[in-house]
């Protein structure tokens, strides 16, 4: 997920905070010290409570089909000065498993906990798209809450882009089955039958 981290024309600077609600980082703002809860890209404590920061359309995809599309791109370097192993994922473990760290206040057992999802929200609705309901899928033309969307799926590298109809970027959010369903108990749930 991308946010802009523009509010009321200033830039906020991030941070982490290392607080987790129901098992979703909380992010911090450096200027007032409110708190975020990112999957609902709010702050939810602090003097910016309530404060909405505007949601970004991204493309999640590979290093080498970004380089490929641009090839001019800069990229940090691994040579940081500091000893850490930054091609290993320290959650490797946690993303095989079906367990969550803490519990939270809502399950569904519709999709395993650790599924990874597609989260759209589209004029206060929203869906999500299990990825293993898009395999074999190339090109998926759907709607959510009545705005018709487009989402070209890789299988290979388990990688999406969302757009509308008219070729635009659609925001989304790629999460956890029970992370999307915690926070958006109304969701619907696509499915590869074509049923809702």
């Amino acid at each position: 997920m991308v946010y802009s981290a523009e509010n009321e024309g200033k830039r906020l600077v991030f941070g982490i905070s290392g607080k987790l609600y129901e098992n979703n980082v909380l992010l911090y703002d450096r200027q007032t010290e409110s708190l975020w809860l990112q999957m609902k890209n709010e702050a939810v404590a602090g003097p910016l409570t309530g404060t909405q920061l505007k949601t970004l359309p991204f493309e999640d995809t590979t290093w080498g089909a970004w380089l490929k599309k641009h090839p001019d791109t800069l990229v940090l370097s691994l040579n940081t000065g500091h000893r850490r192993e930054y091609g290993k994922d320290p959650y490797e473990d946690y993303y095989r498993s079906n367990r969550t760290l803490f519990s939270v206040k809502r399950e569904s057992s519709i999709l395993p906990k650790m599924e990874k999802v597609i989260g759209i929200e589209r004029g206060r609705k929203y869906k999500a798209y299990a990825f293993r309901a898009l395999k074999g899928v190339q090109t998926l033309k759907d709607a959510v809450g009545g705005i018709s969307i487009v989402i070209r799926w890789d299988e290979k590298n388990k990688t999406a882009v969302v757009e509308d109809t008219d070729g635009n970027p659609v925001p989304y959010i790629v999460s956890f089955w029970y992370a999307w369903y915690n926070f958006h108990p109304d969701t619907e749930i696509y499915k590869s039958d074509g049923s809702r």
